[in-house]
C-alpha cells in the first residue's frame, strides 16, 4: 500500500513529486479516495484542479484499461455540511467544516457522474464515513479482509443460498438477458386496488388480468426457496457489532436487512405448505386458462379474498427478490449497505397503515416487560387505569346492597389504590429521557 501523503511512492528521477504519484496511482490494484474538508494542494490552480482530484482522474483513466479498484469515502459531516450548503444558496464563503465547498461540490459531482458513465461493473460506491472505524469495516467487505473463517464461511454459504434462491426468481431469455418471471405480471398488479369493501364482494378482471394473474400463481416459488444459511447467519449474529465502550450488542442494517428478507422467504415457504393458498393458486391458473381460450366475458369476478392472497404473494415475491438482489450486491461490495424497502404487509388500500399502528414495537414490549406494565405485571399507565377503575367501580356498584355512596366518592376511594401503580406512558418516558418538550395539555 501506498500513501501520497508519504514518500513511500516509488521515486523516479526523470519524474517530479506529482507525475511519480499519478504514476504510481496508475498502475496500482486498489485506489482510495478519502474527500475531506480541506481542499489540499493545486495541481492546476487556474483550472481548479487539485492533486487529489488528478489522482482520481488518472485513476479512472486506468480503471478503463486495466483491472483497478476505485473505492471512495466522504466524511459524513462533510456531506452534511455540503447539503447545508446547497439549502442556504451556495453561499462563497466557507465554514469550519468545508474550506472551499464549491470545489467539494464540483469534485463529488465530478466523483458521482464518473461513478455512473465509466464503471461497466456497477460495482463502485460512494461511502459515508464517521471515523476511519466506518473506513475499515467497510473495507474490510470489500477487500474481502475478513479473517475470522467461522464468518467467511457464513457469509459465503449465505451468498450461494442467495444466488440459489434467485436463480429460482429469474430466468433468461434467447439473447441471454436475466429477467425476474413475476415480472410478467408487473403491469396487472399496478392496475389492480381492493379497498376495504371489497371485502366479500366479487372483483371483476379482464381476460388479460386473469391470465397475467394466472402466470403468477404459476411461476410463484414456493417451498423450493432455502433460508438455512439465512436462519444460521441470523442465529450466530452474523452482522451483529458490539458497542466497543458500553459492550452492548448492536443491530446492524445489515442484520435487520437479513432478518426481513428472512421472514419474507419463510413466509412464502410456509404458504405454499396451506391447502388453501394452493386451491386458490389452482383456481386462478384454471382461470387463465380459460381466459386465454377465449371462454371468459369481458369481466369476470373473482373472491376479493382470494385476489388478496394472490397479490400479498406476488407481492412478497417482489420482496424477496429485491432483497436478495441488494443482499447479495452488498457481500459482493458493490453497494455501501442492504437496507432492504418492503412493500405493505396488505395489499387492501388502508390496511397497511392499521396494521402498523397496532404492531407494538420491540422498544415498547422491552419498557413493558421491565416496568411490569399489565399484562406483564401489575403496573398501569394513566389510559389503563382508567379502564380499570371504571370496570372496578362498576362491580362494586353492582354488589352493594344499597346506594350508600355516591359514584364520585367512590371512583375517589379505587383511585386512591391504582394511583399507586400508574407509571408514565412509554412515549413520554421516551421524551423525557432524550430531552424532548412534552406537549401542554
Amino acid at each position: 500500500m501506498q500513501l501520497s501523503e508519504y514518500t513511500d511512492f516509488d521515486r523516479r528521477p526523470e519524474a517530479d513529486t506529482f507525475e511519480a504519484c499519478f504514476a504510481n496511482v496508475a498502475a496500482s490494484d486498489y485506489y482510495i479516495l478519502l474527500v475531506g474538508g480541506e481542499r489540499g494542494s493545486w495541481y492546476r490552480e487556474d483550472e481548479r484542479i487539485s492533486v487529489s482530484r488528478q489522482e482520481f482522474r488518472v485513476a479512472s483513466h486506468a480503471a478503463g484499461t486495466r483491472p483497478l479498484r476505485i473505492i471512495v469515502f466522504v466524511r459524513a459531516e462533510v456531506a452534511t455540511a455540503l447539503q447545508q450548503w446547497r439549502d442556504d444558496g451556495c453561499p462563497s464563503s466557507g465554514s469550519s467544516v468545508l474550506r472551499d465547498p464549491a470545489f467539494t461540490q464540483e469534485f463529488l459531482q465530478e466523483v458521482e457522474k464518473e461513478t455512473e458513465d465509466s464503471d461497466p461493473t456497477g460495482s463502485r460506491w460512494i461511502y459515508k464515513f464517521g471515523d476511519f472505524r466506518d473506513i475499515i469495516d467497510a473495507l474490510r467487505v470489500v477487500l474481502r479482509l475478513d479473517t475470522n473463517i467461522e464468518r467467511r464461511l457464513l457469509q459465503d454459504n449465505l451468498l450461494n443460498e442467495l444466488l440459489y434462491n434467485l436463480s429460482l426468481l429469474a430466468t433468461k431469455t434467447e439473447r441471454h438477458n436475466i429477467f425476474p418471471k413475476h415480472w410478467w405480471c408487473d403491469s396487472v398488479r399496478r392496475e389492480i386496488t381492493i379497498r376495504k369493501g371489497d371485502i366479500g364482494q366479487l372483483i371483476s378482471l379482464t381476460s388479460k388480468q386473469m391470465s397475467r394473474l394466472a402466470i403468477a400463481a404459476l411461476i410463484y416459488p414456493g417451498k423450493a426457496l432455502r433460508h438455512k444459511a439465512i436462519s444460521e447467519g441470523l442465529m450466530r449474529g452474523l452482522y451483529l457489532t458490539l458497542a466497543p465502550r458500553t459492550g452492548e450488542i448492536q443491530v446492524t442494517d445489515a442484520h435487520r436487512s437479513l432478518q426481513a428478507l428472512h421472514d419474507d422467504i419463510v413466509f412464502l415457504v410456509s404458504s405454499a405448505e396451506s391447502d388453501q393458498v394452493n386451491q386458490i393458486l389452482l383456481d386462478f391458473m384454471e382461470l387463465g386458462r380459460r381466459a386465454n381460450r377465449g371462454e371468459l366475458g369481458a369481466g369476470t369476478g373473482v373472491p376479493a379474498e382470494n385476489l388478496t392472497i394472490l397479490l400479498r404473494l406476488y407481492d412478497t415475491t417482489e420482496d424477496v427478490f429485491k432483497g436478495i438482489v441488494q443482499f447479495a450486491q452488498w457481500i459482493l461490495g458493490a453497494t455501501e449497505s442492504p437496507r432492504i424497502t418492503r412493500n405493505p404487509p396488505s395489499p387492501i388500500e388502508g390496511a397497511s397503515e392499521k396494521i402498523e399502528a397496532e404492531r407494538a414495537t420491540a422498544a415498547e414490549l422491552k419498557w413493558a416487560l421491565e416496568n411490569r406494565i399489565r399484562p406483564f405485571g401489575e403496573k398501569l399507565t394513566p389510559d389503563m387505569r382508567d379502564i380499570a377503575m371504571e370496570r372496578t367501580v362498576e362491580a362494586l356498584r353492582a354488589n352493594l346492597p344499597v346506594d350508600l355512596i355516591s359514584d364520585e366518592a367512590l371512583a375517589d376511594i379505587v383511585r386512591e389504590d391504582f394511583d399507586d401503580l400508574v407509571v408514565e406512558p412509554f412515549q413520554e418516558q421516551q421524551d423525557d429521557a432524550s430531552g424532548n418538550q412534552r406537549p401542554s395539555e
